[in-house]
């Protein structure tokens, strides 16, 4: 089955440069801009610092939820399935409040 996924393998250049990260981010997280920047991506992230250093790179983003929804609209899963991946995901995630996985439900199940 394929579902569109590409394996990236960052050359030592990148990792070299998100070695020397920015302020607030992560190695993996300025590894992730830096990628994106450089093969003309989209980030999908859902941490706000990352989300700020892509806007100032001209980076553009979305939230998990947001390629989920997406996913869900373009019939790759039914609504069920995908209320079900965002509770999972909210459980494991402090940030994915009940409001935003009831906002989430509404988009999905309103067709």
């Amino acid at each position: 089955i394929s579902v569109g996924l590409k394996i990236v393998e960052p050359t030592l250049a990148v990792m070299t440069a998100a070695a020397h990260r920015r302020r607030g981010l992560s190695f993996q997280d300025h590894l992730c801009l830096l990628l994106a920047k450089e093969h003309d991506w989209t980030c999908v992230s859902n941490d706000g610092r990352l989300r700020r250093a892509c806007t100032e790179d001209g980076v553009p983003t979305i939230w998990g939820l947001e390629l989920l929804a997406g996913v869900v609209e373009a019939g790759g899963l039914t609504a069920d399935a995908g209320v079900e991946v965002a509770e999972r995901m909210a459980a494991c995630n402090r940030y994915l409040t009940a409001e935003v996985i009831a906002g989430f439900v509404r988009r999905v199940k309103r067709g």
